[in-house]
């Protein structure tokens, strides 16, 4: 976002996501995501609410029911 027109704040996103999944039947999915993302400048927000880092960490559990 170079820019800043999509974001509000001109930088440079990276991010990777790993989601193994496990299907325990045909109808039962478990699924987990990590997810990390990074800027080059202070746009997400600490446990305050201020921006002051330039990593997130995001971690999901999903359990999926199929039929």
């Amino acid at each position: 976002d170079r820019d800043g027109s999509r974001t509000g704040t001109a930088q440079r996103l990276r991010e990777i996501t790993l989601s193994p999944e496990y299907r325990v039947n045909p109808h039962l999915v478990l699924r987990g995501d990590l997810r990390t993302d990074n800027a080059d400048v202070d746009v997400f927000e600490n446990e305050s609410g201020d921006f002051t880092r330039r990593r997130q960490t995001t971690a999901l559990f999903n359990a999926l029911v199929v039929f």
